[in-house]
């Protein structure tokens, strides 16, 4: 059977793909393994038989390095930049652990025990689990094997650590960014249109302070509806939309009035309210607030759909490419407010072919060449 996939290399390939993809989708613990479940299957399939991975294709493993960079650079890029000042402290810190770390593995690994200097390489570039430092180590050594063993031996010990560090310690306490979404939100959102029964200020409606609940549309008694911007005070007979958690959404209710006889977000004729899907590039990993939706279009966000799960939106929310943003709205701005955010499907799917060749170009042809040598 082995002999099939060394006779076979490009089968061996995708079956290796497959393979891993599924085993990264095991969960261990609170963690999974991810895209690095194809190294695992990877290293299994090279060390069952040797002409296995002497039978791969030379450039296999140049395109796919050359993939990974720029996929990375094309998904982590803009945000680097942008928080580049913000986190130069913490990426200057890291740097020095880095060097500090290469200077003991490099003493004690070779100086103590012995060990070559390629095969250390190769393992430094495994424990970061960084391939770009084992394609650079290779480079650098006249026996590009050994910093290949070194990181097949490096990196599944610092995943393995690492899940098992997660899953003992970092997975029972709570590590809260300045930016994060409250963890305490609740995962179902609903919707309830409350008339105002005695007179309030709006700061003081329970969960409103903590952003657990925000309105949508807004009625004065007697009045038109508009979108729900700078509310102070509620009277009696005012009706308001209100989101949030069942529980937050209850307790406001009660603070408030009771449930109006008629939900305001069936009538549509003054204010709108959609999903819109955020593909401006230029908006990725801004936050509600710097949208400037209100200033802009007089709208709001109430809530945000990344992936399978809705968010109720607060100022300081990350914004994401792919975000569903639901966006309360005059009516005649609805045109200007979807292309403003972007909502295109294709912009989302799409790979531009120019950018794709013109970012592997540069990183391909000189492994290539080498390979060919």
């Amino acid at each position: 059977m082995w002999q099939f996939f060394a006779d076979n290399p490009w089968v061996t390939v995708f079956a290796v793909i497959t393979l891993g993809a599924l085993l990264g989708m095991v969960r261990f613990g609170p963690v999974r393994l991810g895209a690095a479940g194809v190294l695992f299957v990877g290293l299994l399939v090279g060390a069952l038989d040797e002409d296995i991975a002497a039978a791969v294709p030379a450039g296999v493993s140049a395109l796919g390095l050359a993939l990974y960079v720029y996929t990375v650079g094309l998904e982590s890029g803009p945000a680097f930049f942008r928080e580049l000042r913000g986190q130069l402290p913490v990426m200057a810190g890291a740097v020095v652990a880095l060097a500090v770390t290469a200077v003991v593995v490099g003493f004690v690994g070779h100086v103590w025990f012995g060990i070559s200097g390629p095969f250390l390489a190769g393992g430094y570039a495994g424990i970061g689990t960084t391939t770009p430092g084992l394609a650079a180590a290779q480079d650098a050594s006249a026996d590009p094997t050994q910093p290949a063993v070194g990181y097949a031996i490096g990196y599944p010990l610092a995943v393995v650590i690492t899940i098992l560090f997660v899953s003992a310690i970092a997975a029972r306490r709570t590590w809260t960014a300045r930016r994060d979404p409250d963890s305490g939100l609740p995962a179902t959102l609903v919707t309830r249109t409350v008339e105002v029964a005695r007179e309030t200020r709006w700061a003081d409606v329970p969960g409103v302070a903590a952003h657990r609940v925000l309105a949508g549309e807004y009625r004065p008694h007697g009045g038109v509806t508009r979108v729900a911007r700078e509310m102070d005070r509620l009277s009696p007979g005012d009706q308001v939309v209100l989101v949030g958690g069942e529980a937050d959404v209850r307790a406001a209710t009660e603070a408030l009035g009771s449930l109006a006889p008629r939900h305001l977000l069936d009538d549509r004729s003054a204010v709108d309210y959609r999903r819109v899907l955020l593909t401006n590039p230029d908006l990725a990993g801004h936050t509600v607030a710097e949208l400037g939706l209100g200033e802009k279009y007089g709208a709001v966000v109430s809530r945000v759909r990344r992936g399978d799960f809705d968010m109720l939106a607060h100022d300081d929310l990350l914004l994401q490419l792919d975000d569903r943003v639901r966006v309360v709205m005059p009516r005649e701005r609805t045109s200007e407010v979807t292309t403003y955010l972007g909502d295109t499907e294709a912009k989302v799917s799409e790979v531009s072919a120019v950018s794709l060749g013109l970012g592997l170009t540069g990183p391909v042809l000189p492994k290539l060449r080498r390979s060919d040598k």
